[in-house]
């Protein structure tokens, strides 16, 4: 029996292949000052090029606040020369995707929404018609994030509402 086990470990190990999706959560205070909300990003799928992603916000009750689905490839940005060697752009697009995943909780997207320079965004801003209820309260946490070809997020707790939102949509780099 343990030998059974040891080939089926040995098979799983073989078949491994860099397609893996990952997997990351944070642990944040966002929605209250007191209580860590849950950030989740999340593929649905098992080949990384071709993966639903799900990106989830939990308060400390485990309450859904935010959700947001978009294909695996949104997290490729315009970071590639898709006149590359076709042999090897679905590797590099894996490593940009792997490597936003890991890096889409990082510490520089999370900070008082009060302190996003939007005054000096000048291409195509949207604000939410509920930017007006949150924009002047300094102690909101926004959190910002790019998917596809710069189209970046930024998105807030609402207290009148008792859900995120996006609060701001543009199209260039913050």
């Amino acid at each position: 029996m343990r030998y059974l086990f040891i080939i089926y470990c040995l098979t799983i190990l073989s078949c491994s292949t860099d397609n893996s999706v990952p997997h990351v959560t944070r642990q944040v205070l966002f929605s209250s000052h007191d209580e860590d909300d849950t950030f989740i990003l999340e593929g649905q799928g098992v080949d990384l090029l071709n993966t639903q992603m799900i990106f989830i916000i939990l308060n400390h009750q485990g309450d859904t606040l935010w959700q947001d689905a978009f294909s695996s490839k949104e997290l490729i940005y315009y970071d590639v020369d898709e006149d590359s060697d076709s042999s090897t752009l679905s590797e590099v697009h894996r490593t940009l995707i792997k490597g936003h995943i890991s890096h889409f909780f990082d510490d520089e997207h999370f900070r008082p929404l009060s302190t996003f320079p939007i005054g000096t965004i000048d291409t195509h801003i949207q604000f939410s018609p509920e930017w007006n209820n949150v924009s002047g309260d300094s102690t909101l946490i926004g959190f910002h994030y790019v998917l596809g070809e710069g189209i970046n997020r930024i998105i807030a707790y609402s207290k009148f509402k008792k859900q995120a939102f996006i609060c701001v949509t543009y199209y260039s780099d913050l």
